[in-house]
């Protein structure tokens, strides 16, 4: 199982021309971030590239010019995918996150070229008992901060870009290029608080040697809409803890979303705002948008595994970051099942479940 080299992916982009750019449901700023990079990117080769995303997003980004060149609320399984010859798939373990409930119940065209770039740990598959990637050509590199840094690793060696670019730009590239990948590394790392090197701070020099950092970092931090608040005093007020076992955990029901008059798509970041209390080891969230539909996200930052308890689900991730959707039973019983998962794995005293 080895990665094809930068140049075969440029070849590959290359040899394309109308290119479908899909976000995975549920899309965070790395997502969004390698996503539009690509589009520009592959705007600037001469293509036709078209960015989709199964759902819609929240928080800052339709701030972003960016944001209306997606077309929301459209994942593979709703479109007609015969007139692209390549899909570049980013940021995603497989082709079912593109869309909405997380299942290939779609056929592919028999040509189309698929280009999978990546960073997430199981972006794999068993053929004759041989682990693959799920592109025709791919590059994942699970140390990389995010899919964004890969992006601008493959175009950094060498690879100029036409347009009008300004005199003295990283890479010869347009500005709006850079600051995509910027925005997609810095939500991946936490505003570079998580898996930094002094490699990936050099890359960061050298973006910012060109795009506003305190801009853009400004309209990442300081703009969440007030729907978002609302949203988080819910999840606060619903928290438990588990003393014995280290963990605590939160829910917001549909029915809280209607009777707070808030909308899915305004909110966001939940379980990142509680994996950081002192004593607790890792932390989930459980996020009932619509009736039966329940979206869990783990996090820690102290050694516990949390890919473990997400694959238990049916979902995957990062050690530190993970995910599942529950389908079809309601919050109580989606709790339920997430807490055995949970007491299962984390006495087994096995080091799949903690960096020991």
């Amino acid at each position: 199982m080895e990665n094809n080299t930068f140049s075969e992916v440029k070849t590959a982009l290359a040899n394309s021309n109308h290119v479908l750019i899909p976000l995975h449901f549920r899309p965070d700023g790395d997502s969004f971030g390698s996503a539009l990079a690509s589009y520009y990117i592959l705007q600037s080769m001469g293509k036709n590239p078209t960015v989709v995303c199964a759902d819609t997003m929240g928080s800052f980004y339709d701030l972003l010019p960016e944001y209306k060149i997606v077309n929301w609320e459209t994942g593979l399984d709703k479109m007609d995918m015969s007139k692209y010859d390549t899909l570049l798939a980013l940021d995603s373990t497989d082709l079912a996150r593109y869309t909405k409930d997380n299942k290939i119940n779609f056929t592919l065209p028999p040509n189309l070229k698929i280009i999978n770039l990546d960073h997430h740990p199981g972006n794999s598959y068993f053929v004759r008992n041989k682990l693959v990637y799920f592109g025709g050509v791919n590059y994942v590199d699970t140390t990389a901060s995010s899919t964004s840094e890969i992006i601008y690793q493959i175009f950094r060696e060498g690879r100029k870009f036409s347009g009008d670019t300004p005199k003295g730009t990283v890479l010869g590239c347009h500005p709006k290029i850079l600051k995509m990948i910027l925005l997609g590394i810095l939500s991946d790392t936490g505003h570079l608080k998580w898996k930094i090197s002094p490699k990936l701070l050099g890359i960061v020099a050298e973006l910012i040697s060109t795009v506003d950092y305190q801009e853009l970092s400004s309209i990442m931090l300081y703009n969440y809409p007030k729907e978002n608040k609302k949203y988080l005093s819910i999840i606060y007020n619903n928290l438990k803890f588990n003393d014995e076992k280290r963990f605590c955990y939160s829910k917001i029901s549909h029915q809280e979303y209607l009777d707070s008059n808030i909308e899915p798509d305004k909110v966001g970041g939940a379980v990142d705002s509680i994996k950081d209390i002192r004593g607790y080891d890792f932390c989930f969230t459980l996020n009932e948008e619509e009736p039966k539909r329940i979206h869990v996200s783990f996090r820690s930052q102290k050694g516990v595994d949390t890919s473990i308890y997400a694959k238990a689900l049916g979902g995957g991730g990062h050690k530190a970051a993970s995910a599942a959707l529950l389908l079809g039973i309601d919050l109580e019983e989606a709790e339920r099942k997430v807490l055995g998962v949970v007491d299962n794995f984390q006495f087994s005293k096995s080091k799949n479940c903690f960096d020991v």
